[in-house]
């Protein structure tokens, strides 16, 4: 039973130490917040929550359960979840293993999320979510890396297994896949094992889009071994099987190796520990959202001196507002100005999911260089021919949209776009929770059955489909990058790239530009996970910016 009590700090770690092991259920993470004093209502609310959540999840049929207790003021919302395939008594055993250590871990927290490998624990004092990947994301990184001249292949083996495993899991009736990728290349030789998996009873579009938000948080470049968990879903990665065959569980380290190996792991743990409390104080230091890319202009600027500034723009929730009606959304005259003036003074790009021709006609624009339907149609402002990676896919996506069209024409508010190599099929204007829910549904089924060599990403109230092969908006930037540098001689030292955009399909980009030399800037009015360094709020501010960029430059031609 979970006693709210104070435990001195040695106390503690001892506590914590005795506790971990390399068998199941195997503590990797946890996160809290909040406070609550004893003897108090929630105390007693608590303790109720933990007598009764163990048994009720070990006794589910999906081994999954939600309980809320206590009166208003008091009430404690709790949740635990175990693997699929789990027996109830080692269920039931991880879930009480999590809360004795929650309170040895997070004592007097009112919001604590526990993360084993075999279950899951949550309670707070507000309402859990039910699909949101971004909410208590938690990550583990084991192993070696890779070496360099094998990161490349790896991360592109890593992307594939984790898209098809997203793919997977979003259908299957027990949310979740396994899979498997081989890496055969002399030295470059490894073999790679996946696991995804969402709550029970979650739809197949709330567990893509679970998954997929995961996937927004910086990638972790040639690491043999990661976890990403949230609340609701997870995916990981390992170079050993993760599960035994024929048998459901999760293949664990054993025999005597392992077990010789427990006191060595025991210190490990004990200095992870301390560093994790340093680095959790640090985190609620840090500032709500990234730091303003107009207040921190100076800063910027400092960076930029004997470089070669080379400016990416998103359009859409970029350089004009998001709105209801796709086809509707116009740039303004004086923001077309500001980016023609960006575009005199810097080489410019829009690289964004419409196709070239509707970004072209929205943004009236010649100076500039397009990357139409997210990358997949790049056309240079010298008329050179256009670079369309995947152009043998024109045809399907063709024939996908047509097919999306009939599919979701009942469903009130949705609507369907063709981007050339890119299906938008949006649903802003869809009123009802369940007509979305329904939309993702049948977007993800059709694309399974009958369109498999198409994928489904997620977008601001869209479901975008697009060709199967990878090639995004930071594959976008790279080209362009490499095209543009060829054309004006550059020295590719002294390059400083800038990405301002909006949405998750930016990300890929603001990854590649931390690579590149470069950085990245969200548009996003509150606190995002993101790979951007800088935040600006609106397409009022990345006007701002723009201008100030504009003005900055002149003064150093006078100069």
């Amino acid at each position: 039973m979970y006693r709210g009590m104070k435990i001195p700090a040695v106390a503690a770690l001892a506590f914590v130490l005795t506790r971990v092991s390399l068998a199941s259920p195997g503590y990797w993470a946890h996160d809290c917040d909040g406070n609550y004093t004893v003897p108090s209502s929630y105390q007693k609310s608590l303790e109720q929550l933990s007598a009764g959540l163990p048994d009720a999840v070990s006794s589910s049929p999906d081994l999954f359960d939600k309980k809320v207790l206590g009166s208003w003021g008091s009430r404690v919302y709790g949740l635990g979840r175990c693997r699929p395939g789990t027996d109830a008594s080692t269920c039931k055993a991880c879930l009480d293993e999590a809360f004795q250590e929650a309170q040895v871990i997070c004592p007097l927290r009112k919001r604590v999320y526990m993360y084993y490998e075999v279950c899951t624990l949550a309670f707070a004092d507000e309402d859990l979510p039910s699909h949101s990947a971004v909410h208590k994301v938690a990550t583990k990184v084991n192993g070696s890396q890779v070496p360099a001249q094998c990161s490349k292949v790896f991360d592109m083996a890593i992307n594939e297994l984790i898209t098809y495993l997203v793919k997977m899991a979003a259908v299957s009736p027990h949310m979740s896949a396994t899979g498997q990728k081989e890496l055969a290349g002399g030295a470059c030789t490894y073999s790679i094992y996946g696991l995804a998996e969402c709550f029970p009873k979650m739809s197949a579009a709330n567990c893509s889009d679970c998954l997929e938000d995961l996937l927004v948080v910086p990638f972790l470049h040639g690491h043999q071994s990661e976890w990403r968990s949230s609340l609701t879903c997870s995916y990981r990665l390992e170079p050993r099987p993760l599960f035994d065959v024929g048998k459901g569980g999760l293949a664990t380290p054993g025999g005597k190796n392992g077990k010789k190996q427990v006191w060595i792991v025991v210190g490990c743990v004990a200095g992870a520990l301390i560093i994790l409390l340093v680095l959790l104080l640090l985190w609620w230091k840090l500032p709500a959202k990234r730091p303003s890319a107009i207040k921190f202009f100076d800063d910027i600027i400092a960076n930029v001196q004997g470089k070669t500034i080379v400016m990416f723009l998103d359009y859409d929730g970029t350089l004009t507002p998001i709105v209801k009606k796709p086809e509707r959304a116009f740039m303004s005259e004086q923001t077309r100005n500001a980016v023609r003036e960006l575009a005199m003074a810097f080489s410019t790009s829009v690289v964004t999911g419409r196709s070239c021709e509707k970004a072209k006609g929205f943004i009236q624009l010649d100076e500039l260089h397009y990357a139409g339907s997210h990358g997949q149609d790049i056309q240079l402002n010298d008329g050179t021919d256009p670079f369309q990676p995947n152009s043998e896919y024109l045809q399907i996506i063709a024939e996908a949209t047509e097919r999306l069209k009939e599919a979701v024409r009942e469903i009130k508010g949705a609507s369907v776009e063709n981007n050339k190599f890119c299906v938008s099929v949006h649903y802003r204007e869809v009123r009802r929770e369940k007509d979305k829910d329904l939309l993702k549904n049948i977007v993800m089924r059709i694309v399974t059955e009958e369109f498999p060599n198409l994928k489904v990403t997620n977008g601001k109230k869209v479901r975008e489909v697009r060709p199967g092969p990878k090639f995004d908006k930071g594959d976008a930037v790279k080209y362009l990058l490499q095209q543009l540098t060829n054309k004006h001689s550059w020295d590719s030292s002294r390059i400083l790239p800038i990405y301002i955009g909006d949405d998750k399909t930016d990300e890929d980009a603001f990854k590649v530009l931390s690579e590149e030399g470069g950085f990245g800037i969200r548009v996003c009015k509150w606190r995002k996970r993101t790979a951007a360094e800088y935040s600006l709020k609106n397409p009022s501010e990345v006007k701002e910016f723009l201008e100030k960029l504009v003005r900055w430059r002149r003064e150093q031609d006078q100069v």
